[in-house]
């Protein structure tokens, strides 16, 4: 399923929670993109045209919840 999009989704937006240890959140610009460090944990979220990529989180540390807004 990497890589491939998914139809049917309650929403376009999520809430992206990482459970790691970040004390501190290094953020640098490129002509590529966006890329967070998260320290002391290591992991990092570059954030390109082409998409998002996470890297140095297990998969247990990802939670996934849609961001589905209430009507009145």
């Amino acid at each position: 399923m990497d890589g491939k999009p998914v139809a049917g989704l309650p929403s376009e937006k999520i809430n992206l929670l990482l459970e790691v240890s970040a004390s501190k959140v290094t953020v640098k610009y490129s002509a590529d993109g966006t890329i967070l460090t998260l320290s002391p944990s290591g992991a990092t979220v570059e954030i390109t045209a082409s998409g998002i990529s996470i890297k140095g989180v297990k998969p247990e540390q990802v939670k996934v919840e849609w961001a589905v807004s209430e009507q009145d």
